[in-house]
């Protein structure tokens, strides 16, 4: 599991990101939900988890505009092995990471990549357990031998050209018909293992043709997966759209067929099938960047049951995401498990993206409700500091007038505020439902009042020093007010 990241230095819009107790220690979680607007570096973030798998290179365009020095970035994982990124490479890769993001989305809109790595073995080849990797450690084996004998031919080669004695150079000419049969037979033993191995994988397309298509079915239960084709390192597909079958060589091509939200499920259901037929799942970190892009409501609930699926299944997941909705129905989710949950926020200062610890629910509140929360938490909790204070002033006013928006439906008009409102309590008659609020009409004006001093339209408001007694006073008596409305 990825336990903590220590720094991040010139890395795009992270430029140089803090990790405090004031911000975010940068301590993951088993389950962590990252929110982040579109631009303030989640995508890059994203990015550094891939070329942490396995890929130096793709970090290297990423280095932040006009800085100086190079990309920089530490971190470590939970057995408190250090991954460390400088002179634009890792000092060791974590393999046991899986990424959805834009670049498997491309990757596998048209065709499957069948191999992480292209030296390596297929997909397909990968998740068929333990009868594989006896199969390919057998291959490996028989090709070291082979590599060995070819030594040892080019030796009895060098050795006959330097003999004189005939006989001598017939014994070596023996000892190559003998090495190079040997070649032979291993070479004959190689084909036959991946015989065996094409068998294995023959099987495994069809289980991982059928958990494609099961994740599909939820979807968009107009998409089918027919067949899947091994080219190199890629599989090709043919899909089935309403009942039609369409590939790249027919009437009509996926590229122009399919819309964002089909390639979009297309290619989850891809990445979400591949995981599940990886028989060590619980080994892995499982990062996934957006996965809703496209989706209407009903596809982005069927996405988050498949995640918190996944994550009982997999040793971490973080997800990435610019939705807040969907970051709050997935902290739902996710908090109706007893796992522990990191909800974390990267937002920018103008100098550098930076993460900061993030509370969906209350960010997710609208209107009086959030005032009310943030008066309440300061009352309980108190504030760390003036900008936290400044936003308990913020509040002060809107929940009085929010509440007073919900009494007064349709009288009070949307481009009027507090001030509008104490003057419609003063000038009311005795048969005005505004004239019954006359008598704490005092304690709404002093509130008030207290409250534009930090409001932004007084030029020194951010000059004011606040007086945390005193804060602490008229939030008490905001909500005294509060239940009297």
């Amino acid at each position: 599991m990825i336990h903590k990241i220590t720094s991040i230095k010139n890395l795009g819009k992270l430029k140089s990101p803090s990790f405090s107790k004031e911000n975010w220690n940068g301590i993951f979680q088993k389950r962590n939900i990252i929110y982040a607007n579109n631009g303030s570096g989640k995508t890059t973030l994203s990015l550094m988890f891939r070329s942490l798998k396995n890929n130096n290179e793709i970090l290297i365009k990423k280095k932040t505009f006009n800085a100086t020095e190079p990309i920089e970035i530490k971190l470590f994982d939970s057995d408190k092995k250090e991954y460390s990124y400088n002179t634009d490479k890792w000092n060791k890769h974590y393999e046991k990471i899986e990424v959805f993001d834009s670049y498997f989305v491309e990757d596998n809109i048209y065709v499957i990549t069948v191999k992480d790595n292209p030296k390596g073995s297929s997909i397909f080849e990968i998740l068929l357990g333990e009868d594989a990797v006896i199969y390919r450690k057998q291959i490996d084996a028989l090709k070291i031998e082979t590599s060995k004998l070819q030594n040892k031919r080019l030796n009895i080669r060098r050795r006959k050209n330097r003999e004189e004695d005939q006989r001598k150079k017939e014994d070596l000419e023996r000892q190559m018909s003998e090495n190079s049969e040997q070649k032979k037979i291993n070479r004959e033993k190689i084909k036959t293992i991946e015989r065996e191995i094409i068998k294995l994988s023959e099987k495994h397309k069809d289980d991982y043709l059928e958990k494609i298509n099961e994740y599909l079915s939820h979807f968009n239960p107009n998409l089918k997966l027919l067949k899947l084709s091994e080219y190199n390192t890629k599989a090709v597909y043919t899909l089935e759209i309403m009942g039609y079958a369409i590939n790249d060589t027919k009437e009509y091509s996926l590229r122009y067929t399919l819309s964002e939200a089909d390639k979009n499920a297309l290619s989850l259901s891809f990445f979400l099938a591949k995981l599940d037929l990886k028989h060590d799942i619980i080994n892995y970190t499982v990062v996934i960047d957006d996965p809703i892009t496209s989706f209407d409501y009903a596809r982005k609930s069927s996405t988050i049951n498949m995640i918190y699926k996944l994550s009982k299944k997999a040793n971490q997941v973080i997800v990435l995401t610019h939705d807040l909705k969907f970051a709050f129905d997935l902290n739902r989710k996710f908090s109706s498990s007893s796992d522990p949950l990191e909800s974390i926020k990267i937002s920018s200062n103008g100098e550098t993206s930076y993460f900061q610890n993030y509370d969906i629910e209350r960010e997710n509140l609208s209107g009086i409700f959030k005032d009310l929360t943030v008066l309440n938490e300061y009352i309980l909790h108190g504030a760390r500091n003036d900008v936290e204070k400044r936003e308990v002033i913020r509040c002060i006013r809107p929940a009085i007038e929010g509440l007073f928006r919900i009494k007064f439906f349709g009288v009070i008009k949307s481009n009027e505020w507090l001030g509008d409102i104490i003057e419609k309590i003063r000038k009311s008659e005795n048969t005005s439902d505004f004239h019954k609020y006359f008598s704490i009409l005092e304690d709404i004006i002093e509130i008030n009042d207290y409250s534009k001093e930090y409001h932004h339209s007084n030029p020194q408001y951010f000059d004011t020093p606040i007086n945390d007694v005193e804060l602490r006073t008229y939030v008490l008596k905001t909500l005294k007010l509060l239940k009297e409305i």
